[in-house]
């Protein structure tokens, strides 16, 4: 085990970052036995924090929070050798079930500790890299006006996905080429 601080960048809006809170993941994290720095950061200074970490010359990036949040990490680290340590933090944490790896925190966070790695495919799509899936079509945009909706206890996210979904649907005209 190192005793080597460990930066960790935190998506304070993602799922179960937001319900946890900065003490509650902060009080996690004393199972991890190491230095540790945590960056609960917005979503708009996520970037900046990634790239100024492999400006630094980091070689493992603890990132926290959903899918959404791991590709946009991944968007600065193709073609480096810098190690990404997934940190289901998000609402669904898809990329972190399809590597079988243990969603609950608690399960997850001694994992930290360890230095297995794994090389993972990367698929790219427009300039844009994704790692296990890639949406096409009307989703999208359901997602977009999902998220402009800015759900909340009294607006649920399934809520918000209805609205959205409504409102691209009556928006929607058909763009067939043939």
């Amino acid at each position: 085990m190192s005793n080597e601080r460990l930066v960790i960048i935190v998506n304070r809006k993602a799922g179960t970052a937001r319900r946890l809170g900065r003490t509650g993941l902060l009080k996690a994290l004393q199972i991890v036995n190491r230095p540790i720095q945590l960056m609960w950061l917005h979503p708009s200074e996520l970037s900046t924090w990634i790239q100024k970490l492999i400006n630094d010359g980091t070689d493992k990036l603890v990132i926290g929070g959903g899918d959404g949040t791991i590709n946009q990490a991944i968007q600065y680290l193709v073609g480096t050798k810098i190690v990404l340590f997934p940190l289901p933090l998000g609402t669904m944490n898809h990329f972190v079930k399809d590597l079988q790896l243990p969603t609950q925190l608690n399960e997850f966070l001694p994992l930290l500790n360890s230095e297995v790695n794994r090389h993972i495919d990367v698929g790219c799509v427009n300039n844009q890299f994704f790692l296990n899936n890639v949406s096409l079509g009307m989703y999208p945009l359901v997602i977009r006006y999902r998220g402009m909706a800015r759900f909340s206890q009294r607006f649920p996210k399934l809520i918000a996905t209805i609205y959205a979904l409504t409102k691209v649907l009556l928006r929607h005209q058909s763009r067939r080429s043939f």
